[in-house]
């Protein structure tokens, strides 16, 4: 009850707050039922990626209860509660993708959404084997020696939370790119394969089944969308996952985050070179 009493005390708060400097900013306009035509197809089309993506990331922990005890609900409880940190630090960066890739059309928002892309999985991939290999002695740690029996379920979620956190810059780069319903399409499928996995895999491997099933879907969930993306753009897959091209994105974005940490903005990644210096403002918790 504490919990979920922060949880909705801070909704309710952040989105007052964010309320009043839009309206400060501009204002109430008039009624207008060509953007109401508009955003509500657009939003019915981009719905069906958020249903998807809370059906993939929950079934599990909703299902486990029917098929394994409480200990080892509450091993993988902390196990996704670690891998998932990967994507917070990560993922956020989907806010400013979609916005960013609309504005530039479609030839400058595909360069936006690669470089966001490369940084976001190389970036993910280095600390999912930082988290790897530490995982026993943090879990120990944090938690105490009666949890490190998640250290397996961690490393198992590990891949499925790097491709996680590139599927949300995919799903805002489509939504960007006016194809919603693309990403829509990919989450419903990795929905269906998640509830098929868990009921095939949870009676007989427990939590290792449910770790399984869901980096499965996740990493279907990301191949489905970046080929939707490479198809829609025009891009070629070895230049949006590109590791070189990656390292390069991935120092820029240190580089501006370091010497834009006090100013209160953020760098986004940008279809000019890597000297770019254009920011834009984003909520980045």
């Amino acid at each position: 009850a504490t919990v979920l009493s922060a949880q909705v005390a801070s909704f309710v708060a952040v989105s007052a707050w964010a309320f009043w400097r839009l309206y400060r900013a501009g204002g109430i306009g008039a009624w207008d039922p060509d953007i109401v035509r508009e955003s509500g197809a657009f939003g019915a089309r981009a719905y069906g990626a958020t249903l998807g993506s809370l059906a993939v990331a929950r079934l599990d922990l909703v299902l486990l209860p029917a098929f394994v005890v409480a200990d080892e609900i509450g091993l993988y409880v902390v196990a996704v509660s670690a891998a998932t940190m990967i994507v917070g630090l990560f993922g956020s960066m989907s806010l400013v993708v979609f916005p960013t890739a609309a504005r530039a059309g479609r030839d400058g928002g595909a360069v936006i959404i690669q470089r966001a892309l490369r940084s976001v999985l190389l970036g993910s991939v280095i600390v999912a084997a930082a988290l790897a290999l530490v995982a026993p002695f943090l879990l120990r740690l944090r938690y105490g020696e009666d949890f490190v029996g998640a250290t397996d379920s961690l490393r198992l979620l590990l891949p499925g939370a790097c491709c996680l956190a590139g599927t949300q810059i995919l799903s805002g780069g489509l939504s960007g790119l006016n194809h919603p319903g693309l990403a829509s399409i990919a989450h419903a499928v990795g929905a269906a394969v998640t509830l098929v996995g868990l009921v095939a895999l949870l009676p007989v491997l427990g939590i290792i089944g449910a770790a399984l099933v869901s980096t499965t879907a996740y990493a279907l969930v990301f191949a489905m969308q970046l080929a939707f993306f490479c198809r829609v753009s025009g891009t070629r897959l070895v230049d949006a996952i590109d590791p070189i091209a990656g390292l390069g994105d991935l120092r820029w974005m240190v580089g501006s985050l370091r010497d834009r940490v006090g100013t209160g903005t953020v760098p986004v990644i940008t279809p000019e070179p890597l000297t770019s210096r254009a920011v834009v403002l984003m909520l980045s918790a």
